[in-house]
């Protein structure tokens, strides 16, 4: 028949397993959930930027030329503005 300290043993051994499969449970989860916010956050900001980039194609004609440095025309630069005001690019 096991001593008292051998009961102690077991216990404290039980409570330690116990502990550290709680932990590796816990740790586990919290990486599963930072790895899936990560990719939900760069499949939102992929899809926001290529939404944005079809947007400016379809309504700046003189986007290349913008982009080579030269200035808007002021039809596009009516369009940037009144895109600045809605407050989501541009800022």
């Amino acid at each position: 028949m096991p001593s008292n300290k051998s009961k102690m043993s077991l216990v404290s051994r039980d409570t330690l397993v116990l502990a550290v499969i709680l932990a590796l449970a816990v740790g586990g989860t919290w990486a599963v959930l930072q790895a899936t916010v990560e990719h939900l956050l760069h499949h939102d900001a992929v899809s926001t930027a290529r939404t944005w980039a079809s947007y400016l194609v379809k309504n700046v004609e003189d986007l290349e030329e913008i982009a080579g440095g030269k200035k808007p025309s002021v039809e596009s630069q009516r369009f940037f503005d009144r895109v600045q005001q809605v407050g989501q690019v541009f800022r």
